[in-house]
Formats: C-alpha cells, sequence, structure tokens
C-alpha cells in the first residue's frame, strides 16, 4: 500500500484546519486537502485560525508562519494551550521563525517549506494522523539506549529553558560504564548547560539524564544517571516557566501569612520556596496572593500593568533540606482572575523566546 492511500484511508475521518494568508497559495493547498480529509477547515490570519480551531476542534493544524494579526508564536501557543495533544504541521517560507522554530518543542510533527512538496505532505500528514495514538514499549532505560545504538536509531534531546522547552534531534556517540556521550547542536547546548539534564528521546521512550560533562567546542556531551520517564508525552498544562521580577506570591496557611520566592508556574501548578520550615504538609490547602505585570490592552501604552488574581493551592510535594522548603502547589485560580493569569504567562513565555533567541544570534 503506497502511502498517499494509507492516508486516503486513515484520513477519511478526520478533520484539519489550514492556516495560509497567501490567498492564492491557500486555494489549491485546500482544494487538495479536500481530496483527504472528511473536514478541512480555513483560516487567512492569526485571529481567525483561534476561532476556527476552537470552534469547530479540528484533528490536525496544517500552518503557516506569516501573519499580519499575531506573532506565529502566540497562535501556536494559543492552539496548544486550548489542545496540547494536537499534531501541527508547519508549511512556509524558511525564515527567522521558521528557523527558531526546528529547536523549539511545540510538539510540531514537521517543518515544509513552499512551495509545496505533495510527496512530502503526504508524509507529514500521515506521520500526524499515526501521531494521534502513540504506542510505547516496555524496555529499561539501558536496555533502550543499547538498542539505538546498535540499530543507529534517530534520536531527540529535549531540554527545558526557564520553561521554554528545546527539542532538536541528536547522535549517540558511545554508551561505556554507564555513561552516554551525544552530539547535539548548538542551540541545544545552550539549553542542556543552562538545566544540567537533558532528556534522550528514542522512538516514543524518555529517559532523562545528568548532564556530567561537555565539549562547548564538538557540541557534546556526557550524561549519566538514567530515569526512564512514565509519561510519553508532557503535559503543556504542567510545563512550569520561571517568573519574571515582577511575579509576587503571598500564601495563606491557618496561622501564616508569608511572601514567598517563585521559582516557577504554569496554569495548574506553583513551586514556590521558603527560608524557613513553614510546618506545612502534603495535601494541605494553602490560599495564594498572586501578583505579575502584565501588558496593558492598548498597544498605545507600552508601560506593563500590575494586577493581583487569588488563587488556592493544593500542596503536592515538599523539599525539606537545612530548615528550607521547596513547595509544589496544585493550583487553582480564581474564576475572575483566570483570563489574566493566562495572558501573563502567554506573555511570558513570548519573552523567553525573544531572549532565546538573541542567545543563539551571539
Amino acid at each position: 500500500m503506497n502511502i498517499l492511500t494509507k492516508l486516503k484511508q486513515s484520513a477519511k475521518s478526520l478533520s484539519i484546519l489550514y492556516i495560509d494568508s497567501d490567498l492564492n497559495f491557500h486555494r489549491s493547498v485546500n482544494e487538495y486537502l479536500k481530496t483527504l480529509f472528511k473536514d478541512v477547515y480555513t483560516a487567512h490570519n492569526g485571529a481567525s485560525a483561534i476561532r476556527e480551531f476552537v470552534y469547530n476542534k479540528p484533528d490536525i493544524i496544517l500552518t503557516d508562519l506569516c501573519f499580519s494579526d499575531k506573532n506565529s508564536f502566540e497562535v501556536i501557543i494559543d492552539i496548544k494551550d486550548q489542545n496540547d495533544q494536537v499534531p501541527i504541521i508547519i508549511l512556509s517560507q524558511k525564515n527567522d521563525e521558521f528557523e527558531l522554530i526546528e529547536s523549539l518543542d511545540f510538539d510540531i510533527v514537521a517543518l515544509l517549506e513552499k512551495p509545496l512538496d505533495k510527496n512530502l505532505l503526504n508524509n507529514a500528514l500521515l506521520l500526524a494522523v499515526t501521531n494521534i495514538e502513540v504506542k510505547t514499549k516496555n524496555l529499561t532505560d539501558k536496555q533502550i539506549i543499547e538498542n539505538a545504538i546498535i540499530q543507529k536509531t534517530q534520536i531527540g534531546a529535549i531540554n527545558n529553558y526557564k520553561g521554554l522547552v528545546i527539542n532538536q534531534p541528536s547522535e549517540l556517540l558511545s554508551f561505556q560504564y554507564n555513561r552516554l556521550k551525544i552530539k547535539i547542536s548548538t542551540v541545544q547546548f545552550i539549553a542542556a548547560i543552562y538545566e544540567k539534564q537533558i532528556i534522550i528521546v528514542i522512538d516514543t521512550n524518555q529517559i532523562l539524564a545528568d548532564v556530567i560533562d561537555a565539549n562547548q567546542k564538538e557540541n557534546q556531551i556526557t550524561v549519566t544517571n538514567f530515569e526512564l520517564l512514565s509519561s510519553k508525552r508532557r503535559d503543556n498544562r504542567k510545563k512550569r516557566i520561571l517568573v519574571d521580577k515582577s511575579f509576587k506570591v503571598k500564601i495563606q496557611y491557618k496561622n501564616i501569612h508569608v511572601e514567598l520566592q517563585t521559582l516557577d508556574v504554569s496554569y495548574d501548578y506553583i513551586s514556590m520556596k521558603s527560608d524557613n520550615d513553614l510546618l506545612i504538609n502534603v495535601n494541605d490547602t494553602i490560599d495564594l496572593t498572586i501578583g505579575f505585570e502584565i501588558k496593558a490592552p492598548s498597544h498605545l501604552i507600552k508601560e506593563k500593568n500590575f494586577t493581583k488574581v487569588f488563587a488556592s493551592g493544593k500542596i503536592i510535594r515538599v523539599e525539606k533540606k537545612n530548615n528550607k522548603q521547596n513547595i509544589i502547589a496544585e493550583l487553582s485560580v480564581k474564576r475572575a482572575g483566570q483570563n489574566v493569569f493566562k495572558k501573563y504567562l502567554q506573555e511570558r513565555e513570548l519573552e523567553i523566546i525573544a531572549e532565546f533567541k538573541k542567545k543563539i544570534q551571539l
């Protein structure tokens, strides 16, 4: 069975959202997609893309990166915030955004350059369809690595830079004495050294390891202390980002009223640090007052406004060391503050993307 026949059989019950501002190009691709998918939804800019996605809930996204009204990263973040599992395929002219998105982990299935190559598009669409249901294997981390070296399997590497996930292909070099040497890209090297850890992706398996040696000239790192992660897909809502200096949090628990340092935060989780033992335990419930700066509603006003939201938190982890504590809580922001809190998280992620982009260019 050839790829096109298999794609038609697999996609005939699925839907796709196609986003492109080039009307002529859009028309021809749209007609082709209609021969493959049950439903084809279309959009010509970022705002309409989000509306179509929310209303129609397509199974797959095919999108350009050039929008007149929205930053392309903002569109992808908005879509992923609605559904972190949706496969996304990029079909765009090669530009700065295209090159950067090759390094970032937005769960992009494929990046295709214009003009359209139908064979490449068919391969990407079939991969997207296949990725909707991912199968996993029950092997140890050592078996997975050894098999990958023997079979010369293509691997990936994932790092977290202030909450920004970097995901790129890498190369297995050697595995001796429980130490694995891999070659990674310059972009990945920056993130791996920052985090001092790396996730090695082999097939559908993810293995966490500590970075113990680094050769910047060759972009090679040596890792050890392997841990096979039980979750095969990362939940975007649990991906905590590093907060900026404006972010403040105060907690209230029994007779405790104290401001804590926030390490990182997501829509559903917050990690905080205390210099004292607060006598807080797992499953305790706390009240939080969270403050931060966000952009003004009008683009004409460049200053940021400080705002507050209120939340409750359920303690899920307490790490104690020398009377100090790292506290992680499951977060529930009160209804009135949910939208503005979400806006802060999106703005902060875009700021980190811009910062990382500058580091690459140095």
